[in-house]
């Protein structure tokens, strides 16, 4: 197995082409698979681990034993979009010497727990996990692969597998948490910056009161979080993208951390034009 990386995937593919040969190529988060003339080379970004792969069998026993895919396919709120982020409307490039960041802990985790899709012993399991173990043994549940089939070095079909069984509680959490951030939005009113996933950033003037009825609602769903200071918030445009940066100092250490958002108002008109003129 090698390491999956943009370059080697597409020269492999692009050497293929040029030479014309039959091939389908097999592509999920994780792997990308080449078979070619009976033979199979696989391209990975990081192997996962045997607890990440102990985990999620964990996960998806409690999730048998407990019908939750089923007692979960009528709730309302299976059927909102995954939202993921948002940013404040018509948010303008900022500078803050520091920013409020408020933090849920074991987000998905806690969720499965909270609404019994896991018990209490996968959920201790997941939480001695690594982050990025604990994130592949939940992202193990909506795993997919696209499969594209070449024939004389042309693409002839583009297959995507179907969702697995298990993947509605992972879309579940994701929506649950999206549902979280959206009302801790409405209760920041004016100080609310954005949300990325499981993490909400309010500007530095934000009252105590508002906080402290942020943490109360994360409270009174079961859910446990961390508030943190964050340095050097910067956010600039490029486009329709938000470029957004800053420093996370913990126990001395200093890590910068960014992220690329696209304006979420600004997709949200877009669409709306885009379907008016597909209408008309």
């Amino acid at each position: 197995m090698q390491k999956k990386t943009g370059n080697n995937v597409r020269n492999a593919i692009k050497f293929l082409k040029i030479s014309q040969q039959d091939f389908i190529v097999k592509h999920s988060n994780y792997t990308t698979t080449i078979e070619c003339n009976g033979k199979k080379e696989m391209y990975c970004v990081k192997k996962r681990t045997n607890e990440s792969f102990a985990a999620n069998n964990l996960i998806q026993k409690n999730l048998k034993e407990y019908n939750f895919i089923e007692k979960i396919s009528q709730e309302p709120i299976i059927n909102n979009k995954q939202i993921y982020y948002k940013n404040r409307d018509y948010i303008r490039p900022v500078h803050y010497p520091t920013v409020i960041n408020i933090d849920l802990n074991n987000a998905y985790p806690s969720t499965l727990l909270q609404q019994g899709g896991i018990d209490t012993y996968t959920f201790n399991f997941l939480n001695k996990l690594k982050k990025t173990e604990k994130l592949a043994s939940l992202g193990m549940l909506a795993a997919r692969h696209d499969k594209y089939t070449y024939k004389n070095g042309k693409l002839i079909n583009v297959e995507s597998s179907k969702p697995k069984k298990y993947s509605a509680a992972f879309f579940y959490c994701v929506k649950w948490v999206d549902f979280l951030m959206m009302e801790a939005e409405k209760i920041a009113g004016i100080d609310f910056l954005y949300f990325w996933v499981d993490g909400i950033y309010l500007n530095p003037m934000t009252p105590q009161p508002v906080i402290d009825e942020i943490c109360q609602l994360f409270n009174e769903l079961g859910y446990k979080y961390s508030i943190d200071i964050m340095h050097n918030f910067n956010l600039k445009r490029t486009g329709n993208n938000l470029n957004i940066t800053f420093d996370e100092i913990k126990n001395d250490r200093k890590k910068t951390k960014s992220f690329i958002v696209p304006d979420k108002k600004l997709i949200e008109n877009h669409n709306k034009i885009i379907t008016h003129y597909l209408n008309k």
